[in-house]
Formats: structure tokens, C-alpha cells, sequence
């Protein structure tokens, strides 16, 4: 084995010891991340979570979901009979699970083309596997947000459908919930600041970034997420 091979192999970690390292020591999963990328464990271990955290508390999610379903029927003035309102029950059940798995799929996809968008830009060398495992991986500080939100629910009760208790957006009033500006606040939590710097550190290390680069690229994928965030909740 050559000292290529032998340091290759020193960097590199599996999915476990990453999954821990990205919170206590995110350079050295970079560093391994930059010899041998891999978008698996965190691509299968998100989802999973947000899963869960709905089928834990799937009665509490129910009657959230009827009280919301009953007052936009109120507001529209649409007389909802209980036939209608199973068939819409069961609707928002797959729609929601189903969303939950694509959508943070879906964002991790769309924030890595940026990323490497971005790169060929500054015309740096970071490919598209690459970018991904940044995202992803960085990404996994969003356990966090779920991990309280269940110990959350699970001593109040109430759940958390339109944002995340970690984000501003849970400190508006619920007379905002439709506007731009709760849309903006939702992705403003101090997790998503955590992953957008530990962003940053992986565009410098894994894709030769320079320091403003990086900042400034994830500073600008953070703003258009936000602004995509305020434009769905008014179109919703």
C-alpha cells in the first residue's frame, strides 16, 4: 500500500463516526468527505427522522389537522360534511408524509447544484458528489431542531406543523402565519445559521474556496432559500 493509500484511509470515516463528527469535529469529516464523498447515511437518516417524528405523534398530528382543515373551511365558508372531511384528512396524511421525505431530499439536491453552480463560477474544482455530501452532511444538524421539537410535543402535546419551535417564525404571532415575513423566519433558527457556517467551512475545505468565496456564496443560498420560504407560504 502506497502513503497515498495509507492517508486516504486515515481520513476517511464511516457513516457513524461522521454522523458524531459533524457536530463535535466537522474538519475532519470534510477532510474525509474530500477523499471519498458519500451522500448515503445522511440522505437515509433525515427523512427517517422527520418520519418519526409525525408517526410518534400521529393522534396529536390528527386533531391539529381536522382543527386546520375546519378553519379554512370556516374561512372560505365551504359547508364541510364528514365524508368531505375524511377524504381531505387522508389527503394532508400522504401529502405531508410524502413531503416530508421529498421536500428535505428536494432541498438537498437544489442547495448542491447551487453550490456547484456557484463554484464554477469562482472557477473552483468541486463536483456535484462533492457539493452534495456538503449539504447533506451539514444538513444533520437539523437533527437537532427534531430532537427537541419531540421532546417538545411529546411534554406539551402540541405539535409542530408550519414551523419549526426553533425559529423565529414560532415566536410570530399566529395572525402573521400567512405572511412573507413568517415564511422568512421559519428558515431563520439557530440550527440552519449552525449548518449554513459549518456550509461554509465544507466549501473551503472540500472545494478550495477561499474564505469570502465560501461565506459569501452560503450567505446567498441562505437569503434565496429564505426568500423562496416567504414567497410559498403566501401561495399557499
Amino acid at each position: 500500500m502506497s502513503n497515498n493509500e495509507i492517508m486516504v484511509n486515515e481520513k476517511t470515516m464511516n457513516g457513524l463516526q461522521r454522523l458524531i463528527g459533524i457536530f463535535i469535529s466537522p474538519k475532519k469529516v470534510f477532510e474525509s468527505l474530500k477523499q471519498k464523498p458519500n451522500i448515503l447515511m445522511p440522505m437515509i437518516v433525515l427523512p427517517l427522522v422527520g418520519l418519526l417524528y409525525y408517526l410518534l405523534f400521529w393522534g396529536i398530528y390528527e386533531i391539529q389537522l381536522i382543527h386546520i382543515i375546519e378553519e379554512q373551511s370556516a374561512k372560505l365558508n365551504i359547508v364541510l360534511t364528514q365524508e368531505n372531511l375524511a377524504m381531505q384528512l387522508t389527503f394532508s396524511k400522504i401529502i405531508t408524509l410524502v413531503g416530508v421525505v421529498l421536500g428535505i431530499l428536494i432541498a438537498f439536491l437544489l442547495s448542491a447544484l447551487f453550490y456547484y453552480i456557484a463554484a464554477k463560477i469562482v472557477k473552483t474544482k468541486l463536483s456535484y458528489k462533492k457539493s452534495l455530501s456538503i449539504v447533506t452532511h451539514t444538513g444533520l444538524i437539523g437533527l437537532l431542531s427534531w430532537i427537541i421539537m419531540i421532546v417538545v410535543t411529546a411534554t406539551t402535546g402540541e405539535m409542530f406543523i408550519e414551523a419549526p419551535i426553533t425559529s423565529l417564525a414560532s415566536l410570530l404571532p399566529e395572525t402573521m402565519s400567512s405572511t412573507f415575513i413568517y415564511g422568512v423566519c421559519k428558515i431563520i433558527e439557530v440550527f440552519s445559521i449552525w449548518s449554513t457556517c459549518l456550509a461554509a467551512f465544507g466549501l473551503m475545505i472540500i472545494g478550495n474556496l477561499t474564505k469570502k468565496q465560501a461565506v459569501i456564496i452560503v450567505i446567498i443560498g441562505f437569503a434565496i432559500s429564505a426568500l423562496i420560504s416567504g414567497v410559498s407560504v403566501l401561495i399557499t
